[in-house]
């Protein structure tokens, strides 16, 4: 799923990739869109410079166990993008 957006330094205002409001909610796989959504950040590596994100609609991410929620975020921390 092409659903991970980065900053590459802190500083950014736009960023470096946006997989943009057509992107896929990782927890029902439907356009995220504009009402109700979640942006959930993360940094995969320290080293690394870059701060990653996500969209998921608010109810799914918030219904997904934390075992699914864990799930979504290892996909990015395991296979970062470049």
């Amino acid at each position: 799923m092409d659903i991970f957006g980065y900053f590459d330094n802190p500083i950014q205002t736009k960023p470096a990739r946006d997989p943009g409001l057509t992107a896929p909610c990782p927890v029902c796989t439907e356009p995220v869109g504009e009402v109700a959504i979640k942006t959930i950040s993360l940094i995969a590596h320290p080293d690394d410079g870059r701060s990653y994100f996500f969209r998921a609609h608010k109810d799914c991410w918030k219904n997904a166990s934390e075992d699914e929620q864990s799930h979504i975020e290892s996909l990015l921390i395991d296979n970062r993008i470049d």
